[in-house]
């Protein structure tokens, strides 16, 4: 599901205003003097228009008071609105005044959005874009108050340094589906008790939530909509002739009063963020929520709009005021720091915190890996690995959020966060799922198939309640065909034996039962040595020597990547090869350079072994039983298995759809767009491999059938050069996983589960044209 198409083209047209106000400006002196002009310009056009569209006009909104604490009187004449601005000239200094007799409703912002008095634009650009926001019902329609956070970001991405600075904090914008999941399931559970109760609820008992990371304010936006019709939907079924709470609008409609609305604001919504700019659009979008509907209800609202300085807070959600003893002693690392801002929760929030906590702690948090952190911010770092129990080896700043999240939570409150998928199988995760594991983990929603993001993140939502967990309860999972639609569901069952242990996902209990048997087997890692074939020092030094040679000598050795390893067979010299930027079409190591590897790497490339594709929709081997291929960084190689296992028994269970329904399982994190899986070691050393009983003569006649079978295969696939995937290679692909499910004692009910896992990810795959690459 894509974003609407008008939205984009919005968005894109404000890019274009961006670029054309920071043109002219660069134009009339340096382009670093005005930074923040063309971003506050366009935010204040979008506000201004916005408060006309709810108020029918500014003349109910303007004052000729600034910044007065006190009650602000009317403009004593009519303010232009922006459509009167086209006309005349003098567009800018005009705009000016008018924002001025704006600004005072918009007291006590974290940051005023400003207009630099005489800013050099012309007449002509000002007019083509205040022309713009009234050419058409359907932008105006468009202009709603959820889309400011969002064209707030999209400002930023087009401002150098702060787009620079924004990814270095791993900061992405959340798709309305996704938030609007988040918020309606957290506040469906919370307020579950409540519907049972008699008599409508007061303001002070609807449960307070928290975004820890609010950027442009799209979750609070959100959580104040639903409490606003859910609040409203609960007066009006109790009391359908009135009620305190309750006013008429004009055309007869109950909506909440303006008192309610502000009540709700006040009580419920809580945000924190670095960006002081980011606080105070989220703040302004609020309120304008907040007047959206009001209008027609109580007359003029009261002046000044509500302070939210309680609610909002500008500060960094994981580092205490601690943080600031600890980067005075690091002072050069310190440096770095985009923002450290520390934030004292009970100081910060005294009444939430002495209650227990926030009901609910939802949102997008940064998404940060370790290498980041220590370019961008290492006083993070150095902070939370003394803070925070997740802060265990090569962490991601994922993980302390997702255990400051519980922190802030009361008891049975629920936490419920958009993070990468690594969480479900990554090592440095572990700890991570440990604690989600002690406490009722709720659902999971894996959207690694769908491009939410144009980072290469690859996020689940997860939703988990601070309480013990029951016994055995198994947790829903559900894997999205796009923003919206479930493509397939299944079940995760809380180990409490190893909750640490990566989160196997089952679409059936027989499923279910099957993946837990199957660890009961010796794994690959215990009976055989498993590498990466490369690391990226390696393959920096190796690329020089690697040459093109289309009939190479016997001695020379071909060098394969995973965008040339097909199951059971090699497409070197069918298929080009990618590697680090340049592209082979016969790419080989001749011998006399093979000295330039280190000694361990020149005795692996000379072994048979088994090669992995690192990259794939399913587990892709194939052999090398010469010790004549060199394998590229992107795979994984395989040697030493005991002398009593034939290497194609070994390639055909790899190869096999039962052991890539296993990985898949237990390599939920590692899950890419378009049905892709990362494979590295760590993940082979676990598969089950079945060793044949050679006492029994059903394992002995089972496992010589295996081997001959993945000679023909092999043989099979070198004869059809064309097409890998003809009739007689589906047949013996199908011939050996039946004698595979035989070895491994599956019932028939279990064999058909496997087969229908394989068909739907197959066919799901194939329906997607984009596909990570495979090559570097």
């Amino acid at each position: 599901m894509r974003q609407n198409p008008q939205i984009t083209a919005l968005l894109k047209q404000i890019r274009a205003w961006q670029k054309a106000i920071s043109t002219e400006l660069s134009l009339q002196s340096e382009s670093s003097a005005h930074a923040k002009a063309p971003r506050h310009l366009i935010l204040i056009l979008f506000v201004l228009r916005l408060l006309e569209q709810q108020n029918q006009g500014l003349s109910g909104f303007a004052s000729d008071q600034r910044f007065h604490p006190g009650k602000l009187s009317p403009l004593k004449s009519q303010p232009e609105s922006l459509a009167q601005l086209q006309q005349g000239d003098r567009l800018y200094s005009r705009l000016v005044e008018l924002w001025r007799s704006v600004q005072p409703r918009f007291a006590s912002l974290p940051v005023a959005l400003e207009l630099e008095p005489d800013l050099p634009l012309t007449d002509r650009l000002l007019r083509s874009i205040i022309g713009r926001l009234y050419q058409s019902e359907n932008l105006c329609a468009l202009c709603s108050t959820h889309l400011l956070g969002q064209i707030y970001e999209t400002l930023l991405k087009d401002s150098p340094v702060r787009s620079s600075q924004r990814k270095s904090q791993g900061i992405y914008y959340t798709p309305a589906a996704i938030v609007q999941f988040i918020v309606q399931q957290t506040i469906d559970r919370l307020l579950e008790p409540s519907k049972a109760l008699a008599d409508v609820q007061t303001v002070g008992s609807l449960p307070r939530l928290l975004d820890p990371a609010c950027g442009g304010g799209a979750f609070l936006l959100e959580a104040y909509q639903v409490l606003l019709n859910w609040q409203l939907q609960q007066v009006v079924s109790h009391y359908p002739t009135g009620h305190d709470l309750l006013r008429q609008n004009k055309s007869g409609e109950w909506q909440l009063s303006w008192a309610a609305r502000q009540q709700i604001l006040q009580h419920c919504i809580y945000g924190v963020d670095l960006d002081p700019e980011a606080v105070t659009v989220t703040q302004i979008s609020l309120w304008l929520k907040l007047l959206e509907g009001a209008i027609g209800l109580d007359n003029t609202p009261p002046d000044p709009l509500p302070n939210l300085n309680a609610n909002l807070k500008i500060g960094n959600a994981l580092l205490d005021e601690d943080a600031i003893s600890l980067q005075k002693r690091t002072r050069e690392t310190a440096k770095l720091d985009r923002a450290t801002h520390p934030l004292n929760w009970e100081t910060a929030f005294p009444a939430v915190m002495r209650s227990g906590g926030f009901g609910g702690v939802i949102g997008n948090p940064p998404y940060l890996d370790s290498e980041q952190m220590m370019l961008s911010c290492p006083t993070w770092r150095t902070y939370c690995a003394t803070h925070y129990q997740t802060a265990i080896g090569n962490w991601d700043l994922f993980c302390v959020f997702i255990e400051k999240a519980l922190m802030l939570c009361r008891s049975r409150g629920i936490a419920s966060l958009i993070v990468p998928n690594k969480l479900a199988s990554a090592p440095y995760a572990a700890q991570t799922r440990s604690l989600l594991m002690q406490h009722r983990l709720l659902l999971i929603r894996d959207y690694a198939q769908v491009p939410v993001f144009a980072a290469s993140v690859y996020p689940l939502v997860y939703m988990v309640q601070k309480e013990s967990p029951p016994n055995q309860t198994p947790v829903r999972y559900e894997v999205m065909a796009n923003l919206t639609q479930v493509q397939r569901s299944g079940w995760l069952n809380q180990n409490a034996e190893s909750p640490e242990a990566c989160w196997q996902f089952a679409e059936s209990a027989v499923h279910a039962r099957l993946m837990q048997r199957l660890q009961q087997l010796p794994t690959l890692g215990s009976i055989a040595q498993v590498y990466g074939a490369a690391t990226v020092a390696e393959a920096y030094a190796l690329q020089p020597w690697i040459q093109d040679c289309a009939t190479p000598a016997l001695e020379h050795f071909r060098f394969v990547n995973s965008g040339t390893i097909d199951r059971y067979c090699l497409q070197w010299g069918k298929k080009p090869t990618r590697y680090l930027g340049q592209i082979y079409q016969h790419p080989i190591l001749s011998s006399d350079r093979l000295h330039y590897l280190t000694a361990r790497r020149q005795q692996q490339a000379r072994q048979p072994k088994i090669i992995v594709a690192g990259l794939s929709q399913q587990l892709e081997c194939l052999l090398d039983a010469t010790g004549t291929l060199l394998a590229g960084k992107s795979t994984c190689i395989i040697l030493g298995i005991p002398q009593s296992i034939d290497w194609r028994y070994l390639l055909a269970l790899l190869n096999s759809h039962l052991l890539t329904a296993y990985l898949r399982d237990r390599a939920s994190g590692n899950q890419l767009q378009s049905g892709y899986l990362r494979i590295g070691t760590a993940q082979l050393k676990s598969l089950p491999i079945y060793l044949p009983d050679p006492t029994q003569s059903i394992d002995r006649e089972i496992y010589a059938e295996i081997i001959d079978l993945a000679q023909t295969s092999i043989s099979e696939r070198l004869q059809n050069t064309v097409d890998r995937f003809t009739k007689s290679n589906t047949e013996i692909d199908l011939q050996i996983d039946q004698r595979i499910a035989h070895l491994y004692r599956l019932t028939d009910e279990e064999a058909l589960t496997i087969t229908q896992t394989h068909v739907s990810k197959d066919s799901s795959a194939r329906t997607v044209n984009a596909s990570p690459t495979r090559g570097d």
